[in-house]
């Protein structure tokens, strides 16, 4: 890492080798753009999950939302912390869902942005600022964390262009605790 002049370190996980890359001082803001919030049954939860049990405060929130099931001001207020934002973003259904990704995009006052579906549960405090820290490391352009089914089963873990003719989910239904070829499956990992 010294050589290429990166802060980082590298620890051994049993597994392999897992990156630690330094943040910047400040952390950057990052802008969580929840998406598809109104199809949960309280989107409130969704926003109460993301501040429990996210470390990482320097954030704001916008929530996309259809114009007719806009929420209380006053019921997103009561989730603030800090001085972390929480702004709803109005669409009208017939939207596509990139324009309504690019409208609140363009809304976004983050360095780096953060597209999150409502249907997620957190489950690692520490899970934004490694993304971030990724993210923020040279010729870096996208960056996505590995998520598992309520069974413990990898769901996703990263996207490889040209599999299954298209693109394809790398593991997809590994079960917890098998760590894969090499432990890839338990590595951060680079793909095209």
């Amino acid at each position: 890492f010294a050589r290429a002049q990166v802060k980082a370190r590298a620890n051994y996980i049993g597994v392999g080798y897992r990156t630690e890359f330094e943040m910047p001082d400040p952390a950057p803001l990052v802008s969580i753009i929840i998406t598809d919030a109104h199809k949960q049954d309280n989107p409130l939860d969704v926003i109460k999950n993301i501040l429990s049990r996210t470390r990482y405060r320097a954030l704001e929130i916008i929530i996309p939302i259809p114009e007719s099931l806009m929420l209380d001001d006053r019921s997103l207020t009561r989730f603030s912390i800090g001085k972390i934002s929480l702004y709803q973003m109005p669409y009208f259904p017939a939207s596509s869902t990139s324009e309504v990704l690019n409208k609140a995009i363009s809304m976004a006052n983050g360095e780096v942005v953060c597209i999150y579906d409502a249907s997620l549960k957190v489950k690692q405090h520490g899970w934004l600022k490694e993304m971030v820290s990724i993210a923020l490391q040279a010729k870096v352009g996208a960056v996505g964390p590995a998520i598992r089914l309520r069974d413990g089963r990898l769901w996703h873990g990263g996207i490889i262009i040209g599999m299954g003719g298209v693109f394809g989910d790398a593991h997809k239904n590994l079960p917890k605790g098998n760590h894969g070829y090499f432990g890839r499956a338990s590595l951060m990992q680079e793909y095209t």
